[in-house]
């Protein structure tokens, strides 16, 4: 198989996880969606720095997720919202039970630093293993369980609860959803 099928092929695999992480990363799927396409065409554009039998998710997240800071850091220049005003004007009551607990568990990740968010969505919503996370972030595979520890510790008391064990772990290894 060529590169460019082999790579096209690999891609099209991703999409879907890479659709899922850009959602939870960005918390809106209006800007989720375009740092997903902002990052399929950085891919696609930059295919020959990519070496055929490497981690394509690992090289993907990692496109994303620089996509993603970047357009933080041109946002500080935009004018804030400060009193939530507008933002409370576009949220809608949820439906459905799960959806007020994803809430409330997206609003207490929101208090994390960018790399304990990014160490628990990746182990615990993605499945990647703390190996493949180090890797990632370019960090110790102890740092990354550090993070998420410190992670889990935090959501749980925003949430109320005195440890992570009470309703189950918040985030696991075993890919438990939130």
């Amino acid at each position: 198989m060529n590169f460019e099928r082999y790579f096209r092929s690999h891609l099209l695999r991703e999409m879907p996880l890479l659709r899922r992480w850009s959602n939870v990363l960005c918390r809106n799927p209006s800007l989720a969606e375009d740092m997903m396409q902002e990052t399929l065409t950085k891919a696609w554009a930059n295919r020959g720095s990519f070496a055929r039998g490497t981690n394509m998710r690992a090289w993907l997240y990692r496109i994303l997720r620089n996509t993603y800071f970047n357009h933080l850091r041109q946002r500080r220049r935009e004018v804030p919202d400060p009193d939530g005003v507008l933002t409370a004007m576009l949220r809608v009551p949820a439906a459905q039970p799960g959806k007020i607990e994803l809430r409330e568990v997206s609003h207490a990740m929101q208090d994390l630093s960018p790399a304990q968010r990014q160490a628990m969505i990746l182990i615990g919503a993605q499945g990647l293993s703390y190996k493949q996370v180090a890797r990632l972030q370019r960090v110790n595979i102890g740092t990354v369980k550090s993070r998420l520890a410190r992670a889990r510790q935090a959501v749980a008391r925003t949430m109320g609860y005195d440890s992570a064990s009470h309703r189950g772990n918040i985030a696991s290894n075993s890919g438990a959803r939130y």
